[in-house]
């Protein structure tokens, strides 16, 4: 009866802490160059792995992204090479952020533009740049 109880009071202290209020987490900062090169270092990972392993017939990726020090560097100048502002950069980079905590499934999902895929409001936020202006045309 005591070790029932016992389970009864821990499900009940469980229920309770898992109930309380959630913290959100703090928006990445772009402005800080190591947080640019964590968040490309990670996607290009992720990328190259992905990319490299034959998931699924027909999807292919590009030369440069097979390449992860290839990758990586365009990733990190991206910011300087198209002239970003910092809602750009913001954009840009938070797709990227996204991008790379994705399963090598979810990130066909991703470039195959499957609706409804984790980061879909991150990569529309990256097309958006086009109408913004971020690449300089």
């Amino acid at each position: 009866m005591k070790t029932m109880k016992r389970a009864a009071a821990c499900l009940v202290l469980l229920t309770i802490s898992g109930c309380g209020p959630r913290v959100e987490e703090e928006p990445l900062d772009f402005s800080d160059p190591q947080t640019i090169e964590e968040s490309c270092r990670a996607w290009c990972e992720v990328d190259h792995l992905c990319c490299t392993s034959s998931l699924e017939e027909g999807f292919e990726c590009s030369t440069w992204r097979t390449e992860e020090a290839r990758c990586f560097a365009e990733c990190v100048a991206s910011e300087s090479e198209f002239s970003f502002n910092e809602e750009c950069r913001d954009d840009y980079y938070t797709n990227i952020a996204c991008a790379s905590e994705l399963t090598c499934e979810e990130y066909v999902e991703y470039w195959k533009e499957e609706p409804g895929h984790r980061c879909e409001e991150e990569k529309n936020g990256r097309r958006e740049m086009l109408n913004k202006g971020c690449f300089g045309m």
